[in-house]
């Protein structure tokens, strides 16, 4: 799950507009912080904002090519245009067997029905989220995971645990396990792992 702030999406539950912009530039200056430490920061001059002299700018995002935008001169990060959906996705037995489990126990509601005929929906689902490589940047998005490491997503009550391995044709994901997600109360307050944690937590109280 992902929140509306963390999206492109101009529906928002407040004033905050949304308008192109040129990156210009962007600068490194040397700061003294309250604790009196040296710390740096990074200046970003924006041009061509539809907004008065002084209106705070609370976020930044790329431009992207599905844009429909009438000015000619744009550019996008590289990163933003890589062809990085992987070839394809596979399944490991323990996932799917796991899966079929855990949706004909209701996990996978409402959205996936107890129905033995919604299996293949819910295989197609994860299957197509996979494929887009939800990994970040900086968590290797576009490259192999290395020996050893895995990367889990959220899916309904499930975590869906997968790696991704470079073919001769690019790169594959494997499917590794799906498990009942219990939350991570380790994780930043209010994100929703760490709400997910608290509600298991206070269920198991109550069942106590």
């Amino acid at each position: 799950k992902v929140g509306v702030f963390a999206t492109r999406s101009p529906h928002r539950p407040n004033n905050v507009g949304l308008s192109l912009a040129k990156l210009e530039s962007v600068e490194s200056v040397e700061t003294i912080g309250e604790n009196g430490k040296k710390r740096k920061k990074a200046i970003l001059k924006l041009l061509g904002l539809d907004l008065v002299d002084e209106t705070p700018v609370y976020d930044i995002k790329p431009y992207l090519p599905s844009d429909v935008v009438t000015l000619t001169d744009i550019r996008s990060p590289s990163w933003v245009n890589a062809k990085d959906e992987l070839a394809s996705v596979q399944w490991t037995d323990e996932a799917k067997e796991s899966l079929i489990v855990h949706r004909r126990n209701g996990m996978l509601e409402p959205f996936y029905g107890r129905n033995e005929s919604n299996d293949d929906d819910a295989f197609q689902a994860i299957s197509e989220v996979i494929a887009q490589d939800p990994r970040a940047q900086h968590e290797g998005r576009g490259i192999a995971t290395r020996d050893g490491d895995s990367y889990e997503i959220s899916f309904c009550s499930l975590r869906i645990v997968f790696t991704v391995e470079e073919v001769s044709n690019g790169f594959i994901a494997k499917i590794r396990r799906a498990f009942n997600d219990e939350g991570d109360a380790a994780a930043l307050p209010g994100s929703y792992q760490y709400n997910l944690a608290l509600k298991n937590e206070a269920g198991a109280i109550d069942m106590a």
